[in-house]
């Protein structure tokens, strides 16, 4: 059947091509007459202006011709000639040509010296042998355009004959083509049932296997072309699925540069890996990173770049806060160290006066026990005196021992008197001390109510150790006072020991005059032994108010021991903040902005 359509065309486009070929090589011909003719056309007026040149210059000038123009025409009118093709059909014109160019010749050998002899040449033999050669170019021109038209006319009789044979032959052909064409349209249409079911379910989302072509024509090719979408569709659906459950490891080639799909899943796939890798970078600790945006509507890489601007900021301001928790750490720490040193320089000195109050205290009780031994030596002094002159002798022996005991009684009251001032000097390095544990107190206070809550417990025992130092102060006032009373009586002591010393000089002096003057030594015993009762009872409460000084240095001693403690946890506390903001510093300078 196909043969059958086939064959009409096959015939109907020889038949096409031979009346082609027939019509070109007409065109041909033709065309090269029409060349010939416009040559001859063009030779025939260059032989028309020679003749007339060669008149103008014999007629206008006669004897003095100008022969650069007449070369001119003659030179084109050669050019012409051999611009016309070989052939016997241009003979005659070749040989007419000649003739006219002899006459030429010899008409421009007589111009200058006979013009009527020249004149005479110009028509009777150059008009005529022009005449002659413009009638055999106008012949040939005749010959070849008869031989055109005849030729014309045979190929328009060729064109119409081959145009009824297409004719008929284009009749044949289609009304086979209409049977073939109902025979095909019918494999087409289920072919084609079968390719729109195929294409309605891949419309709805269908991606399964889709019947394979049963034959290789076009409605084939198209079936098979529709597997393969689907086939792309089902990898395409397989490359979303690993999208959407985050995975980068996608693959799915270009087949092409237009593959639009294609390269829309890869861009996808990049610009997954490329958040991805970034958002490595910036867990890394790198946040000087900057994340790709595709686009003015590219959601995640805008939510991705504000979020990567706020860690920023949030990293810059955690550094800021970092660096100045670390500065008020390193001076609470200094702080701290500061207080420990005053603290333990306190101690030290309030263990040097504890001592030194520890030695006068001895020498309190050593001091009492001879004011003891003053009172009893000045009761046996009077009872000696009631004795009368035998005992003189014994009397002046006791009134030298007795100023002995007194010049000893004078140096311990002046020793007293120095210790006493050292330890008022003593009691004012304590005061001075807890005036600075106060200032250092206040100075505690102030920082830890700069660092906010995070000093809230310093603050507290900044305020304990204002209160110990407060406490500290009016202790020293009270041993002040104390001091102050134990070296009045001191003084008072020291004034009757210098008068007893004097007396008993005195008795010493007027020992040989016993008799006159023990009424009077008696007196003087009995002044002594008053002064000794005195001396006794002053050095009784001197003694009893070192050992409330002993106890106050002891409740100092224990209150700074308690406040060194305070202060090195204090400073414990410090340095523990001081590692705390290293390691926060530490982690802030993983992020680099």
């Amino acid at each position: 059947m196909l043969l059958l359509l086939v064959v009409p065309l096959i015939v109907t486009g020889l038949l096409s091509v031979s009346s082609l070929r027939r019509s070109g090589e007409v065109s041909a011909q033709l065309n090269a007459g029409l060349q010939q003719a416009r040559v001859l056309t063009n030779l025939r007026g260059a032989v028309n202006r020679l003749t007339l040149v060669a008149s103008e210059e014999l007629l206008l000038r006669p004897g003095e011709p100008d022969t650069a123009g007449l070369e001119a025409v003659r030179a084109e009118a050669v050019a012409q000639l051999a611009a016309a093709p070989d052939g016997p059909a241009l003979s005659d014109v070749r040989r007419d040509w000649a003739a006219l160019e002899t006459q030429l010749n010899a008409l421009l050998r007589v111009a200058g010296s006979r013009p009527a002899a020249a004149v005479t040449l110009f028509e009777e033999q150059l008009q005529p042998a022009r005449a002659q050669l413009v009638r055999s170019i106008n012949s040939y021109l005749d010959t070849r355009e008869a031989a055109l038209a005849a030729e014309q006319v045979r190929l328009t009789a060729d064109l119409t004959r081959s145009q009824g044979i297409v004719t008929w032959t284009a009749l044949l052909g289609g009304l086979l083509g209409l049977t073939f064409a109902w025979l095909v349209l019918g494999q087409i249409v289920g072919a084609m049932q079968v390719v729109s079911r195929a294409s309605l379910r891949l419309a709805g989302g269908y991606l399964d296997e889709l019947p394979a072509a049963r034959s290789r024509d076009e409605t084939g090719q198209m079936l098979g072309a529709l597997g393969q979408f689907g086939a792309q569709q089902r990898q395409l659906a397989q490359a979303l699925g690993q999208l959407s459950r985050g995975s980068s490891q996608v693959t799915f080639p270009a087949r092409h540069e237009q593959d639009v799909v294609g390269r829309a899943v890869q861009d996808l796939t990049r610009h997954t890996e490329e958040v991805a890798a970034s958002a490595r970078v910036v867990a890394s600790g790198d946040l000087r990173a900057e994340l790709p945006l595709r686009s003015e509507q590219d959601t995640l890489g805008l939510a991705l770049r504000d979020m990567l601007a706020q860690l920023r900021a949030f990293a810059l301001q955690n550094q800021e806060f970092s660096a100045q928790l670390a500065l008020s750490s390193q001076s609470l720490v200094t702080a701290t160290t500061q207080q420990a040193t005053s603290v333990n320089q306190q101690s030290a000195a309030i263990a040097e006066t504890t001592a030194a109050v520890e030695e006068v205290r001895t020498s309190s009780r050593h001091a009492v026990e001879v004011a003891g031994d003053v009172t009893r030596q000045a009761e046996e002094a009077r009872a000696v005196a009631a004795q009368g002159v035998q005992a003189a002798r014994d009397a002046e022996q006791g009134m030298l021992a007795l100023q002995g005991r007194v010049d000893d009684i004078a140096q311990n009251m002046l020793n007293l008197s120095r210790h006493s001032r050292q330890i008022s000097e003593i009691i004012e390095t304590v005061a001075d001390i807890a005036d600075q544990s106060n200032l250092l107190a206040l100075n505690a206070a102030i920082e830890a109510n700069r660092a906010g809550e995070q000093g809230r417990g310093f603050a507290v025992v900044a305020q304990e150790i204002r209160t110990l130092a407060e406490q500290s102060k009016g202790a020293t006032q009270q041993i002040r006072r104390m001091l102050e009373d134990v070296q009045q009586a001191t003084n008072a002591a020291v004034l009757a020991t210098e008068e007893g010393s004097k007396q008993a000089q005195v008795g010493t002096a007027l020992i040989g005059r016993a008799g006159q003057t023990i009424q009077a030594l008696g007196g003087v015993n009995d002044g002594a032994a008053r002064m000794a009762g005195q001396i006794s009872e002053s050095v009784q409460q001197h003694a009893l108010s070192m050992e409330q000084i002993a106890i106050a240095m002891n409740d100092i001693n224990e209150a700074t021991l308690q406040h060194l403690n305070v202060t090195q946890d204090n400073q414990q506390v410090a340095r523990h903040l001081q590692e705390l903001v290293e390691q926060l510093n530490a982690l802030t300078a993983r992020y680099r902005t």
